[in-house]
């Protein structure tokens, strides 16, 4: 995946001297943290401060979040289908609750164990789409 480097600067007012440090390190640290929570890989994460601006560069950000499978697991097969193999009022619901067809969920696990699953894969957001939001957060925190 593309890697780029990211460089966010912040203008403040006046922040006194004793606060750099402690501003410049929580902004890191939140950014850090932020990017981590949105599954974006990155590299080293360097700090500054003066009177009147915060920044962080952070070098070899994902240009996208990775793409991530998400599953749903629902009801047993024994209540999701008549003997017949017709679907139940369970097997309706949970398909309608996921947006898909019945045909569409797949079967896990095998004997008295098996239920309906639902997999679907969630692409990932480009960071510069996200970024607002995480330094926002970030700042928050």
């Amino acid at each position: 995946m593309r890697r780029e480097d990211l460089l966010i600067e912040l203008g403040t007012e006046e922040v006194p001297p004793k606060a750099w440090r402690a501003l410049r390190d929580a902004f890191a640290a939140g950014m850090a943290q932020e990017l981590t929570a949105a599954r974006l890989d990155f590299g080293a994460v360097t700090a500054y401060a003066t009177p009147r601006r915060l920044a962080v560069k952070i070098t070899d950000v994902l240009a996208q979040q990775p793409d991530q499978v998400e599953e749903k697991l629902g009801p047993a097969l024994v209540a999701a289908f008549t003997a017949e193999g017709t679907p139940t009022k369970a097997a309706l619901g949970f398909a309608r609750g996921c947006g898909v067809e019945v045909a569409a969920l797949e079967h896990l696990g095998e004997g008295k164990q098996a239920r309906l699953m639902y997999r679907m894969l969630r692409p990932g957001e480009p960071t510069a789409a996200l970024l607002p939001t995480l330094v926002s957060r970030a700042l928050d925190g």
